[in-house]
């Protein structure tokens, strides 16, 4: 049950860091997107972009069920740094959207 919750507010912050990359890019151009395969989705537009996240959230979902089925509490705890990595990251592109990095 903690482990849907988890995957849950992850997928949010997943969402939350697409629309953060959209509006960084926007703003500051292609170049910001230090990752190679995104940067790849993101020249593609939108609607490659999200199917991208979409299908690397699925997968990531995918490993961690798996984790799961062999220890609940090994995916409660990669889920908690994996959200905790994304909360950081969601921040961080916030304050630099706002001018404060």
């Amino acid at each position: 049950m903690i482990n849907n919750i988890l995957l849950f507010v992850l997928g949010i912050l997943w969402f939350i860091d697409e629309v953060e990359t959209w509006i960084d890019l926007k703003k500051f151009g292609i170049k910001r997107e230090l990752n190679p395969l995104a940067r790849y989705f993101v020249k593609r537009g939108k609607v490659a972009f999200t199917l991208f996240k979409i299908a690397t959230f699925g997968i990531l979902v995918g490993l961690i069920k798996v984790i799961e089925s062999i220890d609940s509490q090994i995916a409660m705890y990669f889920l908690i740094g994996i959200g905790l990595a994304y909360l950081i990251v969601d921040v961080r592109n916030y304050e630099i959207m706002k001018g404060k990095l």
